[in-house]
């Protein structure tokens, strides 16, 4: 298995996490659905742009439709400093340059973004909330 490929795998495997929130938090959490989504998609989004981010060495159709999406997000999450200097690491060391990038610091980071996106979903869900609220008769909501 080449790096493209297992990176290509180990961003499936962090995209399984939010979908498996997704039923989760239907299941079990209605209220909070898109809260539990969005703390795992903020678990998750730093290293996903990292794997995203390594295709743009593995060929020129994965750099394109992979490596770029990847190159935005690592701007984002990562913050202005800090994505040149991964993406020196990952060029010079590779793989285990990149998850270097994420040793240390890194892991507030991931636990930053996390708490960003949990907001952000906290606000869907108190959104859907009102609205349920309004169509029901007398406010109850219903479950």
């Amino acid at each position: 298995m080449d790096l493209g490929d297992a990176t290509l795998a180990a961003a499936a495997c962090l995209v399984a996490l939010p979908t498996l929130a997704w039923f989760a938090g239907r299941r079990g959490w209605p209220t909070f659905k898109y809260s539990v989504v969005g703390l795992a998609a903020g678990a998750i989004a730093t290293p996903l742009s990292i794997c995203l981010y390594l295709q743009f060495f593995t060929g020129p159709i994965r750099a394109l439709v992979l490596g770029f999406p990847g190159l935005l997000l690592m701007a984002i999450h990562l913050g202005p400093g800090t994505a040149p200097l991964a993406s020196h690491d990952i060029v010079e060391n590779g793989a285990a340059g990149s998850w270097s990038v994420l040793g240390g610091i890194g892991w507030v980071r991931i636990a930053s973004w996390a708490a960003v996106y949990a907001v952000v979903g906290a606000a869907f869900d108190l959104r859907n909330t009102r609205r349920q609220q309004r169509a029901l008769p007398g406010g109850a909501v219903e479950q």
